[in-house]
């Protein structure tokens, strides 16, 4: 009997030990070989939850050390999402065209470590008051380029900008309080110029004298800085000459740029657009030769442009406030609306340029309103941009 219960006890824990142990590879299969983790490629995989301001690790570093590539100014890499972090990942965003969230999600991710992402517009060089620029044509175009990139914020002229900043220049400029504390955040922690701005900067920052008279708006300027003035359709081909928009309907000069030559001028757009170059004419309806600038460029031959936004040419409704343009029935600003709007970002086709030089900023069009029906009426050229003009075509 003791027999028996011990050949039991061993069956039982034959069986225990079969159970924990590992079976043979089936006949004529190979056994299984270990796993290997696959090498990590150059360019980290997105993560599935998107980075954001309080992250750290690995991921975080290659993201530091990838912008710092592409010359974004990342202060310190030390694998840490903070501000300075943050801020140059929405610089980024901004600069390649992508939603400005300030968080490495996949599509972020993807473009930058792409090999067409846009790196940073060069950060314009330090003034040495001890070495500032010569008054002259040279001097002031070279300086409006290396501003292109840069931001716009009503009532600055070279700051760089901040909330505080903003909300000084919105308490001083009530009137534009809305965009400045808005869409102008997205400028923070660069420079920043509005139209007039961009030259009371560069006088700033010249050799000479910078009365209080000087600094003043577009009309102020028009009125203390002009040595010599004209319409815009007698401007000689000299970069370094300033240009100018009168509005009837203001009764005022409203905006200012830079003619840098090769049919090109360079201003300080507008909150949403920044520091750029457009082709000329643009809406320029006069140019002026300021009194405290020296023309040392040869004046241009053979350099002509084609009537700005004419009959046939193809524009981008591109508005300043980011909005659908509401279509009016009369070319001014307090012509009734007809009911459409066009779209922001979509591409129209003007219909007339209006012969009454009163309503020079308007262009007339044709589109549907809601309920599909066909309008025709004016918008407001500033929020177009030119595409593609007949007259080149």
């Amino acid at each position: 009997m003791r027999t028996l219960r011990f050949l039991l006890l061993v069956s039982l824990v034959a069986v225990c030990l079969r159970a924990f142990t590992t079976p043979p590879a089936l006949a004529g299969q190979p056994s299984p070989s270990p796993s290997r983790t696959p090498a990590p490629s150059a360019t980290p995989a997105p993560t599935a939850k998107p980075l954001s301001r309080g992250a750290s690790g690995k991921a975080v570093k290659a993201m530091q050390n990838r912008l710092t590539e592409l010359g974004f100014t990342v202060r310190s890499k030390n694998a840490k999402f903070a501000l300075n972090t943050y801020e140059e990942l929405k610089k980024f965003q901004h600069a390649n065209g992508l939603e400005e969230t300030g968080e490495l999600d996949a599509r972020t991710a993807e473009v930058l470590y792409g090999d067409a992402a846009v790196r940073a517009t060069p950060t314009p060089a330090p003034f040495d008051p001890a070495n500032p620029m010569p008054r002259t044509a040279s001097a002031l175009v070279e300086f409006a380029k290396s501003r292109l990139g840069m931001g716009y914020v009503y009532g600055s002229s070279g700051e760089r900008s901040s909330p505080w900043l903003r909300a000084r220049c919105a308490e001083k400029h009530p009137k534009y309080a809305g965009s400045i504390l808005g869409v102008a955040k997205k400028w923070d922690g660069i420079e920043v110029y509005d139209c007039v701005g961009l030259c009371k900067a560069f006088l700033a920052r010249s050799a000479g004298d910078f009365p209080k008279a000087w600094r003043t708006n577009v009309s102020g300027a028009f009125r203390t800085w002009m040595a010599e003035t004209g319409a815009i359709d007698t401007m000689p081909r000299e970069p370094g000459i300033l240009l100018l928009q009168y509005e009837p309907e203001k009764e005022s000069y409203t905006h200012m740029g830079v003619y840098v030559g090769g049919g090109k001028c360079v201003h300080s757009r507008g909150h949403i657009y920044g520091v750029v170059e457009d082709p000329m004419p643009q809406l320029w309806t006069h140019w002026g030769r300021p009194i405290w600038l020296e023309y040392d460029l040869p004046e241009e031959e053979h350099v002509q442009w084609p009537p700005y936004l004419a009959a046939g040419d193809t524009a981008l409704v591109d508005t300043s406030f980011g909005g659908d343009l509401p279509v009016r029935a009369f070319p001014r600003s307090t012509g009734a609306y007809t009911g459409a709007r066009l779209p922001n970002q979509s591409l129209i086709t003007i219909d007339a340029v209006p012969e009454d030089p009163e309503a020079w900023f308007w262009r007339k069009v044709t589109t549907t309103d809601r309920k599909g029906n066909s309008v025709t009426g004016y918008v407001y050229a500033k929020d177009l941009t030119a595409i593609q003009q007949e007259s080149n075509r």
